[in-house]
């Protein structure tokens, strides 16, 4: 039969079946990671696919930014000064610290022109995604090395910071003022200082970028 006992040990996280042990807590690792890879499928395919509403299309008016930088590495044929010339001019005008290959990544829509955004420049950020104005994605120099890593279909409110290694998406979303230090995974929204994850309704994700059920459930 399938009946578990409990194993006697002070231990809640252990259950005795069949003279087995199992943690539930490894059950959940497995649990967790299954959605991850469900939810990363589910991306790849619909990028794959193309079947999804272009946000650059969508947010024309803030993709300016996009387009000085697409200039740039076009003029960048030209030699390197006057590549840096035209997006130095368009960091005096929206005050942004972003470098140009994170700029030009396509389906990534910096909201109002990356205004007040700082990124690392060894971050990634893969589209679709939403970002606001005043984000960080940076380094966590006091506690642990490395930058984020923003997975497809992310949505991240205006102000937040996301630093270190941490993973985020896809099919997630970051609260404006937010502070992350953790991984946000599939389906979660971090919400707060320090972020804590809380449950995503599909609903939520599926308006962010005009998906249908069918596309994403």
């Amino acid at each position: 039969s399938g009946r578990c006992e409990h194993s006697g040990s002070n231990d809640p996280g252990r259950v005795e079946a069949k003279g087995s042990v199992l943690s539930s807590s490894d059950e959940i690792d497995n649990t967790a990671k299954a959605v991850v890879s469900d939810a990363k499928r589910q991306a790849n395919a619909l990028i794959a696919s193309g079947d999804y509403s272009s946000l650059e299309s969508r947010f024309y008016s803030h993709c300016a930014v996009k387009r000085i930088a697409r200039l740039a590495d076009r003029l960048s044929g030209l030699g390197d000064p006057p590549a840096k010339a035209v997006l130095a001019v368009a960091k005096v005008r929206w005050g942004f610290d972003v470098p140009r290959h994170l700029l030009v990544s396509p389906e990534v829509v910096w909201m109002h022109n990356a205004m007040g955004v700082v990124a690392h420049p060894d971050c990634m950020v893969e589209g679709p995604t939403i970002l606001f104005h005043s984000t960080t994605l940076g380094n966590n120099w006091a506690e642990r090395d490395g930058v984020p890593s923003i997975k497809p279909f992310t949505f991240i409110g205006a102000g937040a910071q996301i630093l270190g290694p941490v993973e985020v998406g896809p099919f997630a979303g970051i609260a404006a003022g937010a502070v992350v230090t953790e991984s946000v995974p599939p389906w979660t929204m971090a919400v707060g200082q320090p972020a804590k994850n809380r449950p995503l309704d599909p609903t939520t994700v599926r308006r962010w970028f005009h998906l249908t059920p069918e596309q994403v459930s």
